[in-house]
């Protein structure tokens, strides 16, 4: 499977060397929406977002993909750049946006997203916290223990350490508790408009881990988004990230180095990389169309 900016989702047939359009998905005017990512959860429902800061759910066995049978719900009001499911409770879901926030969302419920400038009209489903950067974000990833780590353009990887909160079993309206307190104002110093987001998209998660990372890609060079391994064998939660540097980086939950890894075959920046899902085996790809895989011995 694979979706692109021009608004579509295909399914590749490897064996019968047959690509078929899933879905053509177009915004509410009905110009193009372009699909920024998108991760099955199970073998038939898919969730997508947009460039235009949507939010939908598809299930591949039916034709019928109106609007309406996607559910879609407005999540921001600019570029998501990626997206992740809590892996123990697919209700619920982490974004990254170019409006420089992180945001952690609870579908069960919906409401008018009344937080929103420009789509206010629109359905949203419970935001339960966000965290603002300095520039936008543009990845998060969640994983088994609970951990979300998220970068962006402001040179930061971030660790949040969520297993605490026990989101699985918590309610359709429950938010984090708010745990700093360095606002600079009084919420009636606020118009109505900031006073309705403040409520709606609290700001109320801080990073328990920051490690400085150059993430400045440039024009050539893909976005670097850090990833979670899904089910890591030696129980050690780790993320891999592409370098600048030409190399890769590994790092446990709590921020610590784990790997640097480079060859004097990657002359460029590996800025696509992944975990095998089980095996300490890593793949990472670069603008020179080549392709690098490490594994333990």
């Amino acid at each position: 499977m694979s979706c692109s900016y021009d608004g579509s989702i295909r399914a590749l047939d490897l064996n019968k060397l047959i690509s078929k359009s899933v879905l053509e998905f177009d915004d509410e005017y009905g110009n193009v929406s372009g699909i920024s990512d998108f991760q099955f959860v199970d073998n038939n429902v898919l969730y997508f977002t947009t460039l235009n800061g949507e939010f939908g759910s598809l299930d591949t066995r039916e034709k019928n993909n109106g609007r309406r049978r996607l559910n879609v719900l407005r999540l921001h009001d600019k570029k998501i750049g990626s997206f992740s499911i809590n892996p123990k409770f697919d209700k619920q879901i982490v974004t990254a946006s170019l409006d420089r926030t992180m945001r952690v969302w609870d579908l069960r419920k919906t409401q008018k997203s009344n937080w929103s400038v420009k789509f206010s009209d629109e359905m949203s489903p419970h935001c339960i916290g966000s965290y603002s950067s300095r520039l936008s974000v543009s990845t998060a990833d969640w994983n088994n223990s609970g951990d979300i780590v998220c970068n962006g353009y402001d040179d930061t990887i971030n660790i949040f350490n969520l297993s605490k909160f026990g989101l699985e079993s918590q309610r359709p309206t429950y938010q984090f508790p708010i745990t700093h307190s360095d606002k600079q104002y009084d919420d009636d110093d606020l118009d109505e408009q900031e006073q309705m987001y403040n409520k709606l998209i609290p700001d109320n998660l801080e990073p328990d881990s920051k490690i400085r990372h150059n993430c400045q890609t440039g024009r050539w060079v893909s976005i670097l988004k850090a990833k979670w391994q899904k089910n890591p064998n030696d129980g050690i939660e780790k993320f891999v990230i592409g370098n600048m540097k030409r190399f890769f980086d590994i790092y446990d939950r709590n921020g610590n180095l784990l790997g640097h890894l480079s060859d004097s075959l990657m002359t460029s920046v590996p800025a696509v990389c992944n975990f095998h899902s089980t095996e300490n085996w890593l793949v990472g790809g670069n603008a020179s169309g080549k392709v690098f895989l490490f594994h333990n011995e």
